[in-house]
């Protein structure tokens, strides 16, 4: 199923808005819809929150890899507001990007700077396209495979909320960024069915910032119905 960023966003103003929450977590309600939209894997996104703390690593990984044929396609999760801020901003520097999803923002990126992309899956045709420009890496935020302040820019979209220990891979994002990190969350009220593996929510300002906490040089805004937030270390 093809669906665009913008759809997305009017389709989860709905969910979030208009739909109560009695009703959004009621199984006996939910689980037509979610048969109707995922079919044999329909069970892997509605237990997915009673089950992702107690997953190991390696079914963590597994269960990103298995949905990949049965999750909502498109180029990418960032809306056009934040995706040209992202590359209007970003320019002639050595860049890491964590949770690149299929590459689209990382292929961007790497025709004016040194990229080197993560994601917890990479698939076999996303890693044969590394070259000088671009390199993808399979591995988990929460331990990046890079020394510290290794990278001018770090940015990572769309890719918190489904972290499980979100404070860790905090730590590893700060720990790597040697100038700026820039990071882009959906807006979105928390519930036990929802059409993704998000496992963390941020549906007001105060829910990023009780996570990311109060810091010099920190910057957040709301930018085409997403949160957009930066943090600049000089």
């Amino acid at each position: 199923m093809k669906i665009s960023r913008k759809n997305n966003l009017r389709i989860n103003f709905v969910l979030n808005e208009l739909i109560p929450p009695f009703i959004r977590d009621c199984p006996f309600i939910m689980w037509p819809a979610f048969k109707l939209m995922f079919g044999k894997k329909a069970h892997l996104f509605f237990d997915f929150r009673k089950k992702v703390y107690d997953m190991t690593d390696q079914e963590f990984a597994r269960i990103n890899a298995d949905i990949c044929d049965v999750i909502i396609e498109r180029d990418t999760d960032l809306n056009q507001e934040c995706l040209d801020r992202i590359i209007r901003e970003i320019n002639g520097v050595k860049l890491l990007e964590v949770g690149c999803g299929g590459g689209f923002l990382a292929k961007k990126l790497a025709r004016n700077n040194n990229v080197d992309a993560v994601d917890v899956y990479i698939s076999d045709q996303l890693s044969g396209e590394s070259h000088e420009n671009l390199r993808f890496h399979q591995a988990s935020s929460e331990a990046l495979p890079f020394d510290d302040k290794s990278f001018d820019i770090v940015v990572c979209t769309h890719t918190l909320e489904h972290v499980r220990d979100i404070q860790k891979t905090l730590a590893e994002l700060r720990r790597v960024a040697r100038n700026k990190l820039v990071i882009v969350v959906p807006k979105e009220r928390p519930a036990l069915y929802t059409f993704s593996l998000h496992i963390h929510f941020f549906p007001y300002e105060f829910s990023l910032l009780s996570v990311v906490g109060r810091r010099t040089g920190q910057s957040l805004e709301n930018l085409g119905g997403d949160w957009f937030y930066t943090e600049s270390y000089h």
